[in-house]
């Protein structure tokens, strides 16, 4: 039988919930594609690290739950502890994890504030135990790799690369991930990756497509209207084009995704 405990938690500038906000069943939904996504492109497995029966298990990521339901039913002697911020209090009621398991961040924090967060996990995993985190590129990139040239995608990663200088929010954690990961401590950093096509006959390809026809707005639009000079009716309309640009059989991109897993000494 699974139990859950939330640990206590402590606020820590610049590690808040990614999102916060009640979660509608639009966003549920979202969230449960994305995770369809990582179950095929990981075969089925909840997680690479190699961790065979976790004793104790923190996840980090946005939303309803899902990858800690689907944990519970795959691991029902798993303790499940689950924060709802991404600070990580010492806590001596519970536990230290064998597995802190990470997942869609971007763009939710800063680099020092990632820093922040992979020391802290490092601080409370059991010796020997691991950290794993999934992050989707937020890049279109051509099939040999380079970004996209059609202006309205090419205009995608300038913005999203814009973005981040003026907050401080990077949406490249999937690219930084790895070192910063090395940088906090851990040995044997081991980076996989992966590639989501945008449509296509692929389930994959088709599943993504879905997610960005039905959240591209949800992920940027509010955040960019702050940031940009551009109106907020300017902006619908070159997301427009981006989902335009993506339905056409002429453009055929991937994001990368990359799961990165390292043990504690």
């Amino acid at each position: 039988m699974l139990l859950e405990r939330v640990c206590p938690l402590t606020e820590e500038p610049g590690l808040t919930d990614p999102s916060p906000g009640p979660w509608d069943s639009s966003s549920q939904k979202h969230e449960e594609l994305v995770h369809k996504l990582c179950d095929l492109t990981l075969h089925g497995r909840l997680y690479l690290a190699p961790v065979s029966e976790p004793t104790a298990v923190i996840h980090i990521g946005p939303g309803t739950a899902v990858w800690t339901r689907a944990l519970a039913k795959s691991h029902p002697q798993s303790l499940i502890l689950s924060p709802s911020t991404l600070s990580l209090p010492p806590n001596p009621l519970t536990p230290k994890p064998t597995l802190i398991h990470i997942r869609s961040l971007a763009p939710a924090l800063a680099a020092p504030s990632l820093r922040a967060l992979y020391a802290s996990a490092l601080a409370h995993l059991a010796p020997g135990g691991f950290l794993e985190q999934l992050e989707c590129s937020v890049h279109l990139r051509n099939a040999d790799g380079t970004l996209s040239a059609e202006p309205a995608l090419a205009l995608w990663s300038r913005r999203a690369i814009a973005f981040g200088g003026l907050t401080g929010r990077t949406w490249e954690v999937a690219e930084n991930m790895a070192g910063l990961v090395r940088e906090a401590g851990f040995e044997g950093v081991a980076e996989r990756r992966f590639r989501w096509g945008v449509g296509g006959e692929g389930e994959v390809g088709r599943g993504n497509l879905l997610r960005w026809e039905e959240g591209v707005e949800d992920w940027v639009l509010d955040e960019y209207e702050k940031c940009f000079p551009e109106s907020r009716k300017q902006l619908l309309s070159w997301l427009a084009d981006v989902r335009a640009a993506l339905r056409s059989r002429d453009c055929q991109v991937y994001q990368e995704v990359r799961v990165v897993y390292a043990r504690k000494p």
